[in-house]
């Protein structure tokens, strides 16, 4: 993103390394339930807790740079390829206790958390006078969406 608001494209070793993606927000969710749970005194959830992206927001680098552009006309990025790094291919947490146990999961889809992230730092680098009322705008969306999805810590 600093890349972008400065004129310089971005450099990609791999594009087709896939990686999970979420929003702020959706952890941030996970450990507001777990907090829950924890206030009301149950102890069953006192554990360590993953909250990661399940498989339909998981997506390769290139259709991220993909979609960032289409957020932020001045994204611009160029494939550089660099073998010299060791980076796996495939990046995954395993989040399904707190699927199943917490009822936890994701509110965005992968397309609604690219748009609100990267135009969250499109709007933070061309207008950043306007970044509190861009994040409450955000915020706000967020648990509306959540509560229209019926997702467990919103209802």
């Amino acid at each position: 993103m600093r890349a972008a608001a400065s004129g310089e494209p971005v450099e990609i070793r791999r594009p087709n390394a896939t990686r999970p993606w979420q929003h702020v927000l959706e952890p941030l969710s996970g450990y507001l339930l777990l907090g829950a749970k924890l206030l009301a005194g149950e102890r069953r959830f006192a554990d360590g807790w993953n909250f990661a992206p399940h498989g339909h927001v998981v997506a390769p680098v290139s259709k991220v740079v993909e979609r960032a552009k289409q957020v932020w006309d001045k994204f611009e990025y160029r494939i550089v390829p660099d073998e010299t790094l060791h980076e796996d291919t495939l990046l995954k947490l395993d989040s399904s206790k707190a699927h199943l146990r917490l009822g936890w999961g994701e509110t965005w889809t992968i397309d609604e958390t690219f748009e609100a992230t990267v135009g969250w730092y499109r709007d933070f680098y061309e207008t950043p006078g306007e970044t509190r009322e861009r994040s409450l705008k955000d915020l706000n969306r967020y648990v509306a969406d959540a509560e229209a999805r019926n997702v467990a810590w919103a209802t």
